[in-house]
């Protein structure tokens, strides 16, 4: 009587996502990605050097994914050669990044009373 639907199977992976730290590496990433959007839309600037550089040669879209595909290729990387300790590492930090973009999107909105 142990039968698992294909919804308990697919809410058994989300639950079980945080611990995975190749999707928490991609997931972070591609927040990273869309808050930096916004803020670039806000008219903020990149904070890695190296890709204010790209993005000064090819523009924010392209910057954008150029970061998510190297970002996705050292992640697989780092999975495929088991080094899941690093990526939770990296994960980590990748989050600090996120919640730094997060606090500045938050407070580029103007506030209404």
């Amino acid at each position: 009587m142990q039968h698992l639907t294909q919804e308990h199977t697919l809410f058994s992976a989300a639950i079980s996502w945080p611990r995975r730290p190749l999707g928490l590496w991609l997931g972070l990433n591609m927040l990273d990605a869309l808050l930096t959007f916004y803020l670039l839309g806000l008219g903020g600037t990149e904070g890695n050097p190296m890709l204010g550089f790209v993005q000064a040669q090819v523009g924010a879209g392209s910057m954008l994914i150029a970061k998510l595909a190297f970002a996705s290729a050292a992640g697989v990387a780092m999975w495929s050669r088991g080094r899941s300790d690093l990526l939770r590492i990296a994960g980590g930090l990748m989050g600090l990044v996120v919640a730094y973009n997060l606090a500045l999107a938050i407070a580029a909105q103007p506030f209404a009373f």
